[in-house]
């Protein structure tokens, strides 16, 4: 493109508007200074890359002499075209070749740019101070007029400026925010892709933050992204418009994409240096020794607990062999360097329980240790574990013999053994171990805590001679348990001081009964001073420590036990408090269950004498009901006797005064003769009711039974006018029975359905087995009983027929529950009258 100005002043106003590369000066030899001055004015204008002046030969050298003239060449005017396009091509070539070099020099920026971020981020491990050096690093060396750079806070989902650095200075402010797709920034943070504005005065996705951001011409955003995660946003700033190139954006997205794996490095060191932090925290806070040993068994960390145990800092272990820290017998024990050796060649995990260690960095320690093989980087490493279980083993062997001692009281139900077992037991070595122990207990009256039994020496001299003896001859539990069983109680010389104390619960105010009232263990450190020590207490101590537990049982206070370190002189600790506690409530539990035996074997006493009594008071109540049933059966018989036989006197009477009359002499004797009949049927019905006997039980068919009894009524059914329907639910049906006694219930049932269908009617006769019982319905149609009568159908001679006894119903009911069974009468006067027998299968 070629432009054409009349003068140098126009020439400069129209490069303002078009870029002008180079610029063609045409100086008339008629006005040879007033071209020279063009020619300066125009080089200290500085906006032509290349200044050409044309001259004719004999002013050039004038030009040339002149060394302010800084001018590419001077042409001979006139013009020769061909010249002219010459050094326009050569200036062409050379721009190309600045271009070349200068693109080059940007690359070699860029990477230098690169370098030092990746330079940066290896030696800084903090994020503030990246930010700020990273910021100040791009905008120097990529020679930029603002650079700022924007972090995404994800508790807001906002852009936050955190460093800057270029033409602004102090101006902005750290902590400036901008909403996802606010702004050029927010925009390239949304949409996860770089924008380049060179123009942004007239871009709508600008936003203009401050004032003096007016300046700004082009804008470019580049996101620090890093697999999907936005960190942040790298946005630069220049006064020019279109600054940026599409090697400018390439480079930028360059360094935005280091800064991602910078920020990602950082975010990786801060989790791994964290695990780091906590992994130490939690190996040194562990009970457990943890250590690390290299290849040559010496010691490469040690955590806190080891320290602490050995009594050493952490200098003083590390890169030290493993074996110095244990005893010679513990090396010997299980020889050491080959059992890790064995681990680091075989990979292998070996363990050690409950070993016995002696050490000159601590006291004699039971050990569980754990050799484990561990693959840490390009070495092996073996990881070890020591875990003290001395008080562990303690207790546990503390909490055995204390289980076993609660499984033995339970055994001793004679008072003073249980009582002496427990105190022993709290004195014992093989147990709680104290010196002196006292049992104090709340009478039956719950108003007097009353000194039962002490075990102890009283003094100190008594005590080191018991010590000396047991010394000699150690006793196990097994050992005191057998002495106790065998009764040899030894009454302790303590025992007098302790048998007469009693304390009112109400109105004394010592340890003792506020042990009671509170139902907690009471801790004395200073006896002789402690207000609540009363003079009635001070009797029997003898040191300044003591302590009391209340004996719980059934949520109430039964007792106090009492214990101390009487001559010992060793401190009361809240572990041997515990260890007591968990004994007196075992302790607790058997004083109750003592005591309630005794009730008991009082009560049995008792009840024992009471049965006697009773059993003489039952056998008077039998014989007189006994007699009042003889008398009531002879008042019966004597009514069902009585007419018969006034019917028999006056018709025998008779005979002798009627003689001659033959006719109502045979009348009257036949009459008589059925009189005696029917006292011969009230006798034998009596005799049945009043000798019954146990049953005879035989496999029998029920069934058939049934069809055998029915038949016996052939003939009373027709001539009565009587249907009968048989509905057995199983073809055969068998129980154990006496089948003459069932028959017996059968006839009485059958006869009384007759005699209740004098016009006629039908028998329904159904059997069924469920639940391991046989049920037998016999349903009649008759007259029905009235309801005033069912309660008292079975008893004895009690009956609705004129000429019945009353003892057929009462019979049947005895013999079916002689065979375990039921029988039942439902019964609706005018409709008829259902008996349901209900007998088990065996």
């Amino acid at each position: 493109h070629i432009d054409y100005a009349e003068n140098i002043d126009k020439a400069l106003e129209k490069s303002l508007n078009v870029d002008i590369n180079v610029a063609v000066v045409d100086i008339k030899i008629s006005d040879f200074s007033f071209g020279e001055n063009n020619i300066k004015k125009i080089l200290d204008a500085g906006v032509f890359d290349y200044v050409l002046a044309v001259i004719d030969k004999k002013n050039r050298g004038k030009l040339i002499d002149k060394e302010e003239l800084d001018v590419y060449s001077y042409l001979d005017s006139p013009l020769d075209i061909k010249e002219f396009r010459l050094v326009i091509n050569n200036i062409a070539r050379v721009a190309e070749l600045k271009n070349d070099v200068r693109e080059k020099e940007k690359r070699l920026l860029h990477l230098d740019v690169i370098n030092e971020i990746a330079r940066k981020t290896l030696s800084c491990i903090d994020e503030k101070t990246l930010l700020w050096d990273l910021a100040e690093l791009i905008q120097e060396k990529l020679n930029l007029f603002n650079v700022n750079i924007f972090l995404m806070d994800e508790d807001s989902d906002r852009l936050v400026l955190k460093a800057f650095a270029g033409g602004f200075g102090d101006d902005l402010v750290v902590g400036y925010c901008l909403r996802l797709g606010e702004g050029i920034t927010g925009w390239a943070a949304e949409n996860r892709q770089s924008l380049v504005s060179g123009n942004v005065k007239n871009d709508p996705r600008r936003l203009q933050g401050f004032a003096f951001e007016d300046i700004v011409n082009s804008e470019l955003a580049a996101p620090i992204i890093y697999e999907e995660r936005v960190y942040g946003i790298l946005h630069v700033e220049s006064r020019e418009k279109d600054a940026f190139s599409q090697d400018d954006l390439k480079a930028l997205e360059t360094v935005a994409d280091q800064m991602s794996l910078a920020f990602e490095n950082l975010r990786l060191s801060g989790e791994l240096l964290g695990s780091k932090k906590l992994s130490e925290k939690i190996n040194d806070s562990v009970p457990v020794s943890i250590l690390i040993l290299d290849q040559e068994f010496n010691i490469e960390y040690a955590n806190m607990t080891f320290c602490e145990i050995s009594n050493l800092k952490r200098d003083e272990i590390l890169n030290k062999p493993f074996k110095e820290f244990l005893s010679d017998e513990l090396l010997k024990e299980f020889d050491l360097e080959s059992e890790l050796q064995k681990i680091i060649d075989h990979r292998i995990s070996i363990s050690h329980s409950n070993i016995s260690h002696s050490s000159p960095y601590h006291a004699d320690k039971i050990l569980n240790i754990t050799f484990t093989y561990i693959e840490a980087g390009q070495h092996s490493r073996i990881m070890i574990l020591i875990q003290d279980v001395t008080e562990y083993t303690k207790k546990t062997y503390q909490l055995s013999i204390l289980r076993e001692i609660s499984l033995a009281m339970q055994g001793v139900l004679e008072r003073d053994k249980l009582l002496h077992l427990i105190l022993t037991c709290v004195t014992a070595g093989f147990a709680i171990g104290f010196n002196r122990a006292f049992l104090f207990l709340v009478g039956d009256d719950k108003h007097i805590l009353r000194g039962i039994m002490g075990v102890g020496p009283t003094s100190r001299d008594e005590a080191y001679k018991i010590w000396y003896e047991l010394s000699l001859h150690t006793l196990t539990f097994k050992d005191y348990l057998e002495k106790i069983e065998r009764g040899d109680l030894v009454r302790s010389n303590i025992q007098e001081s302790i048998e007469g104390v009693t304390f009112d619960i109400g109105s004394s105010k010592n340890i003792l009964t506020e042990t009671v009232n509170s139902a907690h263990y009471q801790h004395v450190l200073n006896a002789w001073d402690d207000p609540m020590v009363d003079e009635e207490m001070k009797k029997f101590l003898v040191s300044d420590e003591f302590v009391t537990i209340p004996l719980i049982a059934r949520n109430k206070v039964i007792g106090v036990l009492f214990a101390d370190y009487a001559f010992s002189g060793r401190s009361i600790t809240q572990e041997s408090i515990e260890v007591l506690s968990m004994f007196a409530g075992s302790a607790a539990r058997a004083i109750e269950n003592a005591r309630i035996l005794e009730v008991l074997e009082e009560k049995i006493e008792e009840l024992q004498n009471a049965n006697i009594e009773l059993a003489k008071t039952q056998d008077m109540l039998i014989k007189n009901e006994r007699l009042a049933a003889i008398g009531e059966i002879s008042a019966r018989l004597a009514h069902e006797i009585r007419n018969p036989l006034s019917t028999i006197g006056g018709f025998a009477k008779s005979i002798p005064k009627k003689y001659g009359d033959r006719e109502r002499t045979i009348r009257n004797a036949k009459i008589i003769i059925e009189e005696v009949g029917r006292l011969e049927h009230i006798l034998a019905n009596v005799l049945d009711f009043s000798k019954q006997s146990a049953p005879k039980k035989v496999l029998t068919d029920v069934n058939e039974m049934i069809k055998e009894t029915l038949s016996m009524f052939e003939n009373a059914f027709i001539s009565n006018g009587v249907n009968t329907v048989i509905n057995f639910e199983q073809e055969k049906l068998e129980a154990e029975l006496d089948s003459i006694q069932i028959k017996q219930v059968l006839i009485n049932v059958i006869q009384n359905g007759l005699y209740a269908m004098p016009d006629g009617g039908a028998f329904d006769i159904k059997t069924s087995a469920d639940n391991g019982n046989i049920h037998i319905d016999i349903i009649d149609t008759g007259r029905g009983i009235s309801s005033d009568y069912i309660e008292n159908i079975f008893e004895p001679f009690f009956t609705t027929r004129g000429n019945g006894t009353g003892l057929g119903l009462s019979i049947s009911h005895i013999i079916i529950q002689n065979h375990n069974g039921n029988i039942t009468i439902n019964s609706e006067e005018g409709k008829g009258t259902t008996v349901s027998i209900f007998l088990p299968v065996k």
